[in-house]
Order: C-alpha cells, then sequence, then structure tokens
C-alpha cells in the first residue's frame, strides 16, 4: 500500500508539473497543435497536447509509451518521439479505454516491433509493438456495442487480471510496474 500511495503522489506531481510546463510553453509563443515534451529524468519524457500525457521511456533498443493519445495526433506523436530516439516502439501501455488514451495504437504499434526471447527460432523481432493493458480495456475495446469496430491491431495482445504487472527490466532497465485502479475513471484503468 505504501509503494502505491508512493508512485501515486508520483504521478500527481508530474501531472501538476504538467500543467505548469504547457503553460510556461504557452506564454512563450508554443503553437496551440504543438506537443509539447517535458523532460522528467534520464531516459523519461512526458509529451503533452495529444488528447491525453504520454510517458516516453527510452531505452537502448527500444522504446516504451504509456498511452498513445488521440487517433488525430498520432503523426505528431510519433515525430514527438522521434525526437527523442530513433529506436523502434518496442511496448505500448494503455492505462485506459478512453479514446485519448488508446487512439493512436493502431499508428504507433505499426511502426514499432516487438523484442521476442525464449526459444523462438529465426526471430529477432515480430512486427508491430506490444500493446498491453488491463483486461477490462480489452473487453470494453472489442465489446460487439463499439461502432466502428477497433482494429485488431490497435487492441492489447497483453492483458493482466490481478491488482498488478510487473515488466521485466532486461530490455528496459528500469522498473516498470502496471497497477489496476479499479475505482478510477472506469473499471479498466491502471496506473504505470
Amino acid at each position: 500500500m505504501k509503494t502505491r500511495v508512493g508512485v501515486f503522489a508520483t504521478a500527481l506531481a508530474l501531472a501538476a508539473m504538467g500543467v505548469v510546463s504547457m503553460a510556461q510553453a504557452r506564454g512563450q509563443g508554443a503553437q496551440a497543435g504543438d506537443i509539447g515534451i517535458l523532460h522528467v529524468r534520464g531516459n523519461i519524457s512526458v509529451l503533452q497536447g495529444a488528447g491525453g500525457n504520454i510517458t516516453v521511456l527510452t531505452f537502448p533498443s527500444g522504446v516504451t509509451v504509456v498511452d498513445s493519445g488521440a487517433a488525430a495526433n498520432a503523426d505528431r506523436v510519433l515525430a514527438a518521439i522521434r525526437t527523442l530516439s530513433t529506436q523502434p516502439i518496442r511496448y505500448i501501455i494503455n492505462t485506459s479505454v478512453s479514446p485519448d488514451h488508446i487512439g493512436g495504437n493502431e499508428k504507433l504499434a505499426a511502426v514499432g516491433s516487438q523484442i521476442t526471447g525464449g526459444n523462438v527460432a529465426g526471430q529477432v523481432g515480430t512486427d508491430g509493438a506490444e500493446i498491453i493493458a488491463h483486461e477490462n480495456v480489452l473487453e470494453r475495446m472489442t465489446a460487439r456495442s463499439v461502432q466502428p469496430p477497433i482494429p485488431i491491431r490497435a487492441t492489447p495482445q497483453t492483458t493482466y487480471h490481478t491488482d498488478q504487472l510487473k515488466l521485466s527490466t532486461v530490455y528496459h532497465g528500469d522498473g516498470i510496474q502496471v497497477f489496476h485502479m479499479p475505482a478510477a475513471h472506469t473499471d479498466g484503468d491502471s496506473l504505470v
């Protein structure tokens, strides 16, 4: 519980910094449609102005993004990511089913490549970034009532149904934990 409170406090602080940063950027003449880049620390940055904020973790063999922004901003998000790294996008972690969190999934995943491990003969990577989310996000995205249907390539390939998911530090160098936050906005919301 103590860890969750610390992570939540950190997330709130980052959100507050983002609001201040965007206000500062606007005051310095940034155009309304620009994607702002806030350097948080080391290899972690936040993209702002793409719908929901997008966290970008760069590492030697790739990029992990938390959320993908709105579909209409996907090209600009990709261009902003390319200013941080030219490596392939390996992972997209969706924290919500909201369109401003999943809208860019298809575009960003298409230019990515997964890192495969184990005994996968002849494969160094597979086509497309791996999309990760709570199983309720996948259920909402693939419900028959969703019109138009969300392309399968934009939906999570890896889901979790427990309180949390720990991603390996082998590739990222940084530990990544995803916490299910069922009392948040939707029943599939996560905190990374």
